[in-house]
C-alpha cells in the first residue's frame, strides 16, 4: 500500500502539472536526509545526478548553465504548486481520485508496451531497409529539396574569408578537399556546433532543406537564395563568420538514394513492424483470456 500511496502521490504531480501547463520533471529524489542537494522543499530534494538525467534527455540548445538554472528554477515551481496542492487536500478530491486512476491506467499500459516493444522490436537489418526502399520508390519520391552544402564556422572575420576564398579557388572536383582541409582547421568548438545545428552538418551528405539551419534564420535565407556551386558572402551571426557554399540542390519531386533517406526508412519499418507486433499480441492477450473465461465481448 506505501508503494501504491507514493505512486499515486507521483501521478499527482504529474497530473497536476500537465493541467497547469509546466512540464512535469521526473527522476527528482524524495529523501529524508539532506546530503548534497542542489535544491529542496519540504522533504523534496533535488540533487545533481537529477539534473544531468534530465539534461540526458531532452535536447539542450543554447548555454548549458542557463538550462540548468531553467530546469531547477521549473523543478522549485512544480514542488511549491504540489506542496500547496497537497496543503488544499486536493489529494483526497474525488474528481482528482479518478483522474489518477485513469493516469495510473494509461502509464502501466504505455510502460508495457514500450516495454514490449524493446524486447521483440529490434532494429530494422541493411537487408529489410533496401527491400522496402525498392519496394516503395514511387511514394519515397522526395517531399521537398534536399542539398549537399559545404558550411564552415570560424571564430574570426578574416579566417572565414580565407577559407572562403580556398573554396572559391579551388576547381569543383576538389572542393570537398578543401572543405574538409578547412573544416579540421576551424574545429575549435565541436560542442558548440552539435549544439548549434542538427543534424551536424557534413559536404558529403545531402539532407533535407529544411533541416538545416533552423536556428540561423540569417544562414536559412542565404541558403535558399544560392545555386549549385555558388559561395555567399561571409556572413556574421551569433558572434561568429560563416562560409556556407551550395554543393547541389535536388529538387522535390526526385528519387532520392537510399543512403538520403535511411533513418526515414528505418523510423518507416519500426513502425510498420510494431503495428504487426500490436495486433499480435492484443490478439494474443484476448485468447488467453477469453480460454480462463476472464473476458466477456458483445
Amino acid at each position: 500500500m506505501a508503494n501504491r500511496s507514493l505512486y499515486k502521490r507521483w501521478l499527482f504531480l504529474a497530473v497536476l502539472c500537465t493541467g497547469i501547463g509546466i512540464p512535469f520533471l521526473p527522476g527528482c529524489a524524495e529523501e529524508t536526509e539532506s546530503q548534497d542537494y542542489v535544491a529542496r522543499v519540504e522533504d523534496r530534494y533535488l540533487f545533481e545526478e537529477d539534473i544531468e538525467r534530465i539534461m540526458a534527455n531532452i535536447a539542450v540548445t543554447g548555454n548549458p548553465s542557463e538550462m540548468r538554472r531553467h530546469i531547477v528554477n521549473q523543478w522549485l515551481t512544480t514542488e511549491v504548486l504540489y506542496q500547496e496542492a497537497l496543503r488544499r487536500g486536493l489529494a483526497e478530491n474525488a474528481e482528482v481520485q479518478r483522474r489518477l486512476d485513469e493516469s495510473e491506467r494509461s502509464v502501466l499500459v504505455n510502460s508495457f508496451i514500450e516495454s514490449f516493444y524493446r524486447e521483440n522490436s529490434p532494429s530494422p537489418s541493411v537487408g529489410e531497409t533496401r527491400t522496402y526502399f525498392e519496394q516503395h520508390k514511387e511514394q519515397l519520391r522526395l517531399r521537398e529539396p534536399f542539398v549537399r552544402v559545404r558550411y564552415l564556422r570560424a571564430g574570426t572575420f578574416e579566417e572565414a574569408a580565407q577559407a572562403q576564398l580556398a573554396l572559391l579557388n579551388a576547381g569543383v572536383a576538389e572542393r570537398d578537399s578543401v572543405w574538409t582541409l578547412w573544416a579540421g582547421t576551424l574545429e575549435i568548438n565541436s560542442s558548440a556546433l552539435d549544439t548549434l545545428f542538427s543534424p551536424r552538418i557534413s559536404a558529403y551528405d545531402h539532407y533535407p532543406e529544411s533541416r538545416l539551419f533552423g536556428n540561423q534564420p540569417l544562414l536559412r535565407q542565404t541558403l535558399a537564395g544560392l545555386q549549385d556551386e555558388r559561395t555567399a558572402a561571409v556572413i556574421e551571426s551569433d558572434s561568429s563568420y560563416h562560409v556556407l557554399q551550395l554543393a547541389q540542390r535536388i529538387p522535390t519531386g526526385s528519387m532520392p538514394q537510399q543512403e538520403w533517406i535511411q533513418p526515414e526508412l528505418v523510423r518507416q519499418l519500426v513502425i510498420q513492424n510494431r503495428k504487426q507486433l500490436y495486433a499480435r499480441l492484443v490478439q494474443r492477450l484476448t485468447n488467453e483470456a477469453l480460454a480462463r473465461e476472464a473476458l466477456d465481448s458483445p
